[in-house]
């Protein structure tokens, strides 16, 4: 662990998985395997903070696998960057639906697996 001041982490890689409960947006638990889904994160930038239910929303919407991926979250002068890897081959639909989703939310940009969308 690196430590760090709070709120001051301008990147945060994130572990996504779809679940019976729904789908979980956090990090995985040390020496484990368990993602441990979070509403809250004391180091990150509040405007990550503050979007992290549209992220999951956005987590739930390029999902396309039944494994656990990443979400790198960057905070720029543009918005949050989003680059998202190993959630799955999306559809021409999914990468409509997602694109839509991110204009909508005002992210500056998504990425799946180095393709922007």
């Amino acid at each position: 662990l690196v430590p760090c001041a709070p709120q001051t982490r301008r990147r945060v890689v994130f572990t996504a998985r779809r679940s019976e409960a729904g789908m979980l947006l956090g990090f995985v638990r040390a020496l484990s395997s368990e993602i441990i889904s979070i509403e809250e994160c004391p180091i990150s930038l509040p405007e990550i903070v503050a979007k992290l239910d549209r992220l999951r929303a956005l987590a739930e919407l390029v999902c396309a696998t039944t494994k656990s991926f990443r979400m790198t979250v960057t905070a720029s002068g543009s918005g949050l960057d989003v680059a998202v890897h190993e959630s799955g081959k999306l559809g021409e639909n999914q990468r409509r639906v997602a694109s839509n989703f991110v204009i909508a939310q005002g992210l500056a940009r998504l990425s799946i697996d180095g393709e922007i969308i």
